[in-house]
């Protein structure tokens, strides 16, 4: 970035009874000084902004309130970005199982920009081609990011993540998909 500083970009819906725990983590990224841009076709209130930034311009200056992206401009937008971030915290839907399966749009979108992904180490789904891959970065404790951050090889995940989404392709894969679409299809004509 032209500014020398560390942003992060979440993408994606903020519940209303999940506001409590999502002010407190983001909360916890400003104070490390890291700039968190938040996209969300639910408005934000002003209350909530100053609940997460408690009116304090130290920390304040880091939040960046965005206006909804549509789906096919997505990825350019955010690929201004350092990192992307997963956080079920974020989410009152987040059970334990669906922390463990979820793999939502963001990880696509992330990738799709060309952003390393910051999930945590409980949401094992996602976070398995994550660290197979060095995609991101898998965090326990958002407490710790900006050291997790500094000690993380920027280049070379960067790298990975251009490799993965060719490989990863359904240009890559179209064969497969063709023989799993045929198989399908052997399989109805053997039932009727």
């Amino acid at each position: 970035h032209k500014d020398k500083e560390i942003h992060i970009v979440y993408v994606g819906f903020f519940c209303h009874t999940a506001h409590q725990s999502m002010i407190s983590h983001i909360k916890d990224i400003l104070k490390q000084r890291l700039n968190v841009h938040l996209y969300s076709n639910e408005s934000l209130s002003k209350e909530i902004i100053l609940m997460v930034t408690e009116n304090n311009p130290k920390i304040g200056k880091y939040l960046h309130i965005h206006n909804y992206v549509s789906p096919d401009k997505l990825s350019k937008e955010i690929s201004k970005y350092d990192f992307g971030i997963h956080y079920s915290e974020f989410s009152s839907i987040a059970t334990p199982k669906i922390e463990e399966l979820s793999t939502g749009n963001k990880k696509s979108s992330y990738f799709e920009a060309l952003i390393p992904i910051i999930v945590q180490k409980k949401m094992k789904f996602t976070n398995k081609d994550v660290k197979k891959n060095y995609l991101g970065i898998l965090i326990k404790d958002i407490k710790n990011l900006g050291w997790k951050i500094e000690q993380f090889n920027y280049i070379k995940s960067l790298e990975n993540i251009q490799e993965f989404r060719e490989k990863n392709s359904v240009e890559s894969n179209i064969n497969n998909l063709i023989k799993f679409i045929s198989t399908l299809n052997e399989k109805q004509d053997n039932i009727n």
